[in-house]
């Protein structure tokens, strides 16, 4: 009996300092201080958006940058404007 349990202190032993130190990096991540991310949103759904992201899509209005999400809020962004007087 008292074998079992130094083989279980032993196997959970790195597996609560492992956990302990991993609970630190994230507490010490979280603390320091990060750039401020610069997002714009997209004006049919209103997703926030990274403007430098390669998979989001840029129209080009009167020189002012649109971002979308996908191709199919554009559309219908497009098909929106069109209708406008």
């Amino acid at each position: 009996m008292i074998l079992l349990r130094i083989v279980l202190f032993l196997f959970f032993l790195p597996v609560v300092f492992m956990a302990l130190r991993r609970i630190g990096t994230v507490a010490t991540r979280s603390k320091s201080p990060s750039a401020p991310v610069s997002t714009v949103r997209d004006p049919v759904c209103g997703i926030f958006l990274d403007p430098h992201s390669p998979s989001v899509l840029v129209e080009m209005l009167d020189r002012t940058p649109i971002h979308f999400c996908s191709s199919e809020c554009r559309d219908k962004y497009l098909r929106q404007t069109q209708n406008m007087p």
